[in-house]
């Protein structure tokens, strides 16, 4: 629904007027093998129990020693080529706040977790539990490549260094090329059994898998999703097709932890309440994962991902897309809370980044998710067109922000709450219809409703009885704050049908 702006809330989404063209001047930091250490902040979180790390640089330093100390003395010694130095960073990054959130995962190639890389699933479960309500971001683990460019803007911790020689990925160049170091089976398998983890398996030489299966939510492929596969620090990434089948980008020779996201890095980000990212833990195996989601929050997260997907990947309408945040390169927060409220969209909230400059302090406590999505007790099919009901909104405060000479203020935010929720109802209808169920209904009962209240049906009949098409219709919305607006705009563009569109408009 559309939300009534405080005067706190008119005042900043009035103020954010004046800075959409400011960039961010934080820049990158380059990580060279001695990076320096970024701005420090305090772990809030040390006493949890940690494996001794296999891939240090430490350990293995001394593994590679231990397996020369086992074979021929001098030059002839074949691991006496090897030389271990750092490959990756082990790193922890503490967000204070959704400024810095934002300025860690904006960098497409790191994957983040919420929870530590070098504890057992256990202590996961025990101490990484994130509380969907907090006031605060989460704290994120990566193991970042050696020469990446890490980001700045948000307080980090450099945990360890690390050597990863049996990171196998697949080489995007060639089939089933792979990326490995000399010795790297001896190296890890003396490695673990120094540092007393179990393998799994008890030869160096186990044969390579690669992570692969399907994904769905109610018996629905879900298209594009990222499907993460990790072993210790390395991970490997896979994206859904059409049928919900994925095959990651790398091989393992031991088993794995499945998990997915419900992002699309730099698109949309599903979050889980305020800050958290909306994911679903899978099994570790050595092989395919089959997964379907069926109930609470897994298949709420697949619906509202599925309707965020369709909107800015498979619209079949033409009309506008969403908004990210303006002038910067964030992805556009969903926020779903797994209880009853009242789902929206707040525009001001896509201003929220650049509003630091202006009033620091706000990024203490605002998260920046416009769209915000309630479960209701709706069916997951009812969340799917909810979703793209607020997706619906914050296409046509796009729409207006970027046309030419709009009053942004009031051909959205003061514009008559009729036409502006009469929008988002034909979208959430349309994008349903065409995705879900053929003959969804929102007034089912009433559609006495649906005439005189502030939401209703007349974008239905101007495309189904008039034949307007959605482009068209949105085409009207330019320069329109009320229903006597839009129906101007639209005869002056269809003058041929004048006749028809006034007499849908004054049914209503």
């Amino acid at each position: 629904m559309k939300t009534t702006l405080t005067r706190v809330g008119t005042i900043l989404a009035t103020m954010t007027l004046f800075v959409q063209c400011q960039k961010d001047l934080e820049g990158t930091e380059v990580l060279s093998q001695q990076p320096q250490e970024s701005l420090q902040a305090v772990d809030s979180n040390t006493d949890y129990p940690r494996l001794e790390n296999p891939y240090s640089v430490t350990n293995m330093k001394k593994a590679l020693e231990s397996l020369k100390s086992k074979t021929s003395k001098g030059p002839d010694n074949a691991y006496a080529a090897v030389n271990i130095k750092p490959t990756h960073l082990y790193v922890k990054f503490i967000p204070r706040n959704e400024a810095e959130l934002s300025a860690v995962k904006r960098d497409t190639l790191i994957e983040l977790y919420e929870h530590p890389l070098d504890v057992e699933d256990w202590v996961i479960q025990a101490y990484f539990t994130y509380d969907t309500a907090s006031n605060r971001p989460p704290e994120l683990w990566a193991a970042v490549k050696v020469g990446h460019r890490l980001p700045r803007g948000c307080p980090s911790q450099i945990l360890e260094r690390l050597y990863i020689p049996d990171e196998m990925k697949h080489n995007p160049r060639g089939k089933n090329t792979t990326v490995s170091h000399p010795f790297a089976d001896e190296l890890v398998e003396e490695s673990f059994r120094l540092t007393g983890n179990p393998l799994n398996k008890t030869t160096a030489k186990a044969a390579k898998w690669t992570p692969s299966g399907n994904i769905k939510a109610q018996n629905r492929p879900l298209q594009g999703i990222k499907v993460r596969a990790r072993r210790w620090l390395t991970t490997h990434v896979g994206y859904t097709d059409s049928y919900g089948n994925f095959t990651c980008d790398g091989d393992f020779r031991r088993p794995a932890n499945y998990s997915l996201v419900y992002e699309r890095k730099s698109v949309f980000d599903v979050r889980d309440g305020t800050f958290g990212q909306a994911t679903v833990d899978g099994p570790k195996i050595e092989g395919a994962w089959v997964y379907n989601s069926t109930g609470g929050r897994p298949v709420n997260y697949g619906y509202v991902y599925k309707a965020a997907y369709d909107y800015f990947y498979k619209n079949p309408f033409g009309t506008y897309s969403p908004t990210s945040s303006p002038g910067l390169q964030n992805a556009l927060k969903i926020s779903y809370f797994h209880k009853n409220g009242g789902s929206g969209f707040e525009a001001w909230r896509s201003w929220f980044t650049p509003l630091r400059i202006i009033i620091p302090p706000l990024s203490l406590f605002v998260s920046s998710s416009p769209v915000r999505i309630f479960k209701d007790d709706h069916s997951p099919s009812k969340i799917y067109s909810v979703t793209a009901h607020e997706l619906g909104h914050a296409a046509h405060w796009k729409l207006i922000i970027d046309a030419v000479d709009s009053n942004r203020w009031k051909d959205y935010h003061t514009a008559e709450e009729k036409l502006v929720e009469s929008w988002a109802v034909f979208i959430e209808t349309i994008f349903t219809r065409r995705f879900i169920d053929p003959n969804y209904d929102r007034y089912p009962f009433n559609n006495d409703y649906s005439r005189g209240g502030k939401r209703t049906e007349i974008g239905l009949e101007l495309n189904e009885i008039v034949g307007l098409t959605a482009k068209q219709l949105e085409n009207g919305l330019i320069q329109a704050s009320s229903f006597d607006e839009w129906e101007e705009n639209l005869k002056n563009a269809n003058p041929n049908i004048n006749y028809e569109i006034e007499t849908v408009f004054n049914r209503y």
